[in-house]
């Protein structure tokens, strides 16, 4: 009976360490990932923006990017690394993946236009205004409404846009068009994802949050692509000989150096930041993100000097302020509202 007992306790005792060692191990890699999500998204961004400063390409860069998905798809799948989704028919993949895959195309080529077109700083303060633009669709396309609270939470980014906006001494009509139709198609993005049940399986198998990305990364390659050779192919050469025939070879190899890792850059913080989401609550992943955007303001003010006026710091600061808020209210409705419904 001893033997028994002592045996049986061995047993809890293992399963407790296994326990506490993969905890540790989760830990350990939401760490790693979110340290890498934060430190390429901030070292991308920098580079888009010298990138284009020199070699003007935003729509091919953009193809590059998405393109670049295709490299990670085989070395993921290919392997066995992550099991690849499964779709009950093509049907069911098309109405889902192909809207994402375009609103992703939109989204993010109206980034880069906007960072091409004006400075970082102001491009991340317009992109902290996505909020209203979600608050907004959600209304018209969902017919779902919040509490005051959260809508009130949107006067500040409005306000903070408004005077960032006001203040930039750089201001660029079609990089601010840019920013607020890319949060446009990112809002759009997030209603559609919002909807999707990844655990009904009439969808699809295998719908991890990095999985998804990695499907909608694809299919945007495939209607990137096109677009670009549309629109820069014809006179990219001609571009590039303009933009670099002052430079030596060393710069015209770092130029193109810069292109190849910001593609790569783009996919390996993106992953990292789905899989930082399906790791964390919504309400930690919109602070993180929140922060980040600070972290984006603060090191390209530093690094390309663009001149802001002290009311457009403070604008910066209440519109991400406000974004932070939205998110928070956001969240604490729906917990509110899912616990009422249970009593």
């Amino acid at each position: 009976m001893e033997s028994a007992g002592a045996g049986k306790s061995q047993v809890t005792t293992t399963a407790a360490e296994n326990e506490v060692r993969n905890s540790r191990k989760q830990l350990c890699m939401l760490c790693a990932a979110l340290a890498t999500w934060y430190a390429l998204n901030v070292v991308h961004i920098m580079t888009t923006k010298s990138l284009l400063n020199v070699f003007p390409v935003p729509w091919s860069l953009c193809a590059f990017e998405f393109t670049v998905g295709w490299l990670f798809a085989g070395l993921f799948w290919g392997t066995g690394f992550r099991t690849m989704p499964r779709f009950p028919t093509f049907g069911v993949f098309a109405k889902l993946f192909i809207p994402l895959g375009i609103t992703t195309v939109a989204l993010h080529c109206g980034s880069i236009i906007s960072m091409a077109l004006g400075s970082v700083s102001f491009t991340t303060v317009i992109k902290a205004a996505e909020p209203v633009a979600t608050a907004v669709l959600s209304i018209l396309l969902l017919q779902d409404y919040l509490n005051i609270y959260v809508y009130l939470s949107l006067v500040p980014i409005v306000v903070g846009v408004g005077l960032a906006s006001l203040k930039e001494l750089d201001f660029n009509a079609l990089s601010f068009i840019s920013a607020m139709l890319s949060n446009v198609f990112e809002a759009f993005r997030a209603i559609v994802t919002k909807r999707l049940d990844t655990a009904d399986e009439s969808y699809g198998t295998n719908l991890t949050p990095t999985n998804i990305y990695m499907v909608f990364t694809l299919v945007a390659s495939c209607v990137c692509v096109p677009m670009a050779l549309i629109i820069e192919a014809p006179t990219i050469v001609e571009v590039w000989h303009t933009s670099t025939d002052t430079l030596s070879d060393w710069d015209r190899g770092y130029v193109i150096f810069q292109f190849v890792s910001c593609g790569f850059m783009y996919y390996i913080y993106n992953d990292c930041a789905f899989y930082c989401l399906g790791q964390m609550n919504q309400v930690t992943h919109s602070v993180l993100n929140t922060m980040k955007r600070i972290v984006v303001i603060v090191v390209s003010i530093i690094i390309f000097k663009n001149p802001v006026e002290p009311l457009g710091y403070v604008g910066m600061a209440i519109a991400i302020a406000g974004g932070l808020c939205y998110s928070l209210a956001k969240q604490g409705v729906c917990t509110r509202r899912q616990e009422v419904e249970v009593i």
